[in-house]
């Protein structure tokens, strides 16, 4: 029984864990989509402040921030229970607005001919480090994924293995205590029949009443070896 309610956990546990999976494969490829449509926009506002102003790539920005959005409402089916960051801040921080994130994200402090800071503008190598840093968080998660998938299919395999060596323990327990039984009543029951046959009435009642009893005496040797296992488990 154990082995049995084991297997059915660890199905369930595979079911959940290779559904995360498939969600985040999916989350992976998507996430490239979005680093693939938000490159362009910031490649042109490189130098320059973010968000950028020219009205040609507000429609880019946009497209590429409902790609963030839908990615960040993702983030609890394809990750268990948040992501780390950098990825979880670059979800979490509007592209078509300023916010203050952005500067942590790909940004990087401007200076004057003096090197005083003016300011902090648009950086293509912040971002490519913020991508490839994001990419690898989500490696890592995906093959987490599929190495727990890995142990716990070996889990299973192994459970159903041994649940399958004590059931035929249990049938062979069962086949000696029938044997058993059998050996040991039926001398006495076959003495006890010969005498009764000899006697009246019984020998003429007996071609009436031998076939029942046979039944009723194989019924009983057959309950006898389930008892008797169950008997020697508790013990």
């Amino acid at each position: 029984m154990q082995q049995r309610f084991d297997a059915a956990n660890l199905r369930v546990e595979i079911a959940t864990n290779a559904h995360r999976l498939k969600e985040l494969e999916a989350f992976e490829r998507d996430f490239r989509d979005f680093a693939a449509q938000f490159r362009p926009p910031i490649q042109g506002c490189a130098g320059s402040d973010w968000p950028p102003e020219e009205p040609t790539r507000r429609p880019r920005v946009l497209s590429a921030d409902q790609l963030r959005l839908d990615l960040r409402s993702r983030i609890t089916t394809a990750f268990s229970p948040y992501v780390a960051d950098p990825l979880g801040m670059f979800l979490n921080t509007s592209l078509r607005a300023y916010d203050p994130r952005q500067e942590k994200l790909f940004c990087v402090i401007r200076r004057d001919l003096a090197g005083e800071p003016t300011g902090r503008v648009v950086s293509t190598e912040e971002f490519e480090a913020l991508v490839a840093e994001s990419e690898s968080i989500i490696t890592a998660y995906r093959r987490d994924q599929q190495e727990q998938l890995r142990l716990q299919n070996s889990m299973l395999g192994e459970a159903t293995r041994l649940g399958e060596e004590a059931a035929q323990v249990l049938r062979e327990e069962r086949a000696h205590d029938l044997a058993k039984a059998q050996a040991t009543i039926t001398p006495t029951f076959g003495a006890w029949v010969e005498v009764r046959r000899q006697s009246w009435p019984w020998k003429y009642v007996w071609p009436f009443v031998a076939k029942p009893l046979r039944s009723l005496l194989l019924l009983l040797l057959a309950g006898a070896g389930p008892r008797n296992a169950m008997s020697r488990r508790c013990i």
